[in-house]
């Protein structure tokens, strides 16, 4: 069961911080926020998340692509045309 805690928002220099509740018993030096980039909503993990799990969850679910789902892609065994940068300016 998931239960909602509040936590205080405050500056830190030019950074924003949170102030977690002491019941969390956070004692690591670091956690992961997982922001969803539909909503913004902001989880708060112990461990750092899988970057794949939804992956492995469809591929759970759905099995393995098969040759005629995948498209039909041209390759090229030249290499790719080597750009080239522009110098930017640097103002003294």
């Amino acid at each position: 069961m998931k239960k909602v805690l509040e936590a205080k928002v405050f500056k830190n220099g030019g950074s924003s911080a949170i102030r977690l509740p002491a019941s969390l018993n956070i004692t690591e030096g670091v956690v992961y926020l997982e922001v969803d980039d539909e909503t913004g909503d902001i989880e708060i993990k112990r461990q750092n998340p899988n970057p794949f799990q939804e992956l492995f969850a469809l591929h759970e679910k759905y099995g393995p692509i098969s040759e005629d789902e995948w498209p039909d892609f041209e390759r090229s065994h030249e290499p790719a045309p080597v750009r080239s940068r522009k110098k930017q300016k640097v103002a003294a």
